[in-house]
Formats: structure tokens, sequence, C-alpha cells
């Protein structure tokens, strides 16, 4: 984890381009309940992954978060408990040095055990600038694929659309993946 200032930016924030890039995002199989986000930037500060349980389903919330996104409501935020620890999912306006590579601010705050001073911290784990645009459509892209490519019902949720059937929140082929795109068109 780069190591940041008080405000929570690295020292060079505002003095170089290096944290401009384009985002990827990556959702893995789903497994026993567990799904794997990994998160990369061509900008300095590079990747990371997040644990996604489905004790604690992220995937509605992370669809109302792109929704915010696309309708320009910014901030934006949402965590994603990890049973035993969180990621905050942040993105904001940004109106630095170089507008006409990154028009947001993309960051995962969360919390950690600190190991040498054995007790729970927060810190900043990724943090980049990008397009708002190309950060929307990865998501969107990238969510849309897992959906039809990757997505394994009994790797997720499966006691809990055994024990409610009917509840479409079960099921993540309910997502309002084309009303995401919808608004990306409009």
């Amino acid at each position: 984890m780069k190591l940041c200032g008080p405000l929570g930016y690295p020292d060079d924030w505002d003095s170089t381009c290096l944290w401009d890039g384009k985002l990827s995002a990556h959702f893995g199989y789903p497994s026993s309940g567990w799904v794997l986000l990994s998160l990369l930037t061509t900008a300095y500060n590079g990747s990371l992954t997040i644990h996604l349980s489905d004790f604690y389903d992220p995937f509605w919330n992370l669809v109302d978060w792109l929704k915010a996104i696309a309708d320009d409501d910014l901030p934006a935020s949402f965590k994603i408990d990890e049973e035993g620890c969180y990621k905050d999912l942040i993105v904001r306006r940004y109106h630095g040095r170089f507008p006409t590579n990154a028009d947001v601010e993309f960051r995962v705050n969360g919390d950690y055990w600190d190991e040498e001073s054995n007790e729970r911290k927060e810190g900043c784990f990724f943090l980049t600038r990008a397009r708002r645009a190309q950060l929307l459509h990865e998501f969107i892209r990238r969510l849309d694929q897992w959906l039809r490519e990757d997505y394994d019902a009994d790797g997720w949720n499966r006691s809990w659309r055994e024990e409610e059937p009917d509840n479409p929140f079960t099921d993540l082929k309910n997502l309002d993946i084309e009303g995401l795109r919808a608004k990306l068109r409009g």
C-alpha cells in the first residue's frame, strides 16, 4: 500500500500525470459463496483484489453505485463487506492539473489488521484518476460478460435460493444490466 499524506493523497498527486490511467475490472468465478474482484489500472499504483461474499452480497449495491456514477451523482460510494474487513469504493469529481486525461478520482479505502501495532487501521488501497465514461464502460462490460460467461448460480447464493426460491434478489441474473447500458446511451 503506497503511503499517502494527511489528506489521503500521495505527495505527488497534483504534480504528475502518473495517477491518470484506464481502469480494468475482472470478476472471478464464483466458488463456495465467494467471487474475487480484481481492479487494475495503467496508472502508477497498480492493482487490488477484493473478496466478494454472498453472505453480504454486494452486486445489487454495485449496480446502484454504477447508476449513481452514470447519473453524475458524485461523490458515489458503497462498502463491500469482506467478512472481517471492508472496502469502500469511492468515485468523486477530479478537477486537477490534467483534466483532459481524467475527470474522476476512483479510490478504494478500507480497514486492515496491522500486525506491527496489533490493531485495526484504515487506509487507501487503490487510488487512480480516470475518465468517468471509461470507468463505467469497463465495469458494465465486465459485469455483463461475467454474468453471461462465468456466473455459476450454484457457486453464489445457493442456500438463499433454496430458502427463498421466489426471491428475485437471490439470482444475479436479475441485475439491471440493461438499465445501466441505457444510462450510458442516454
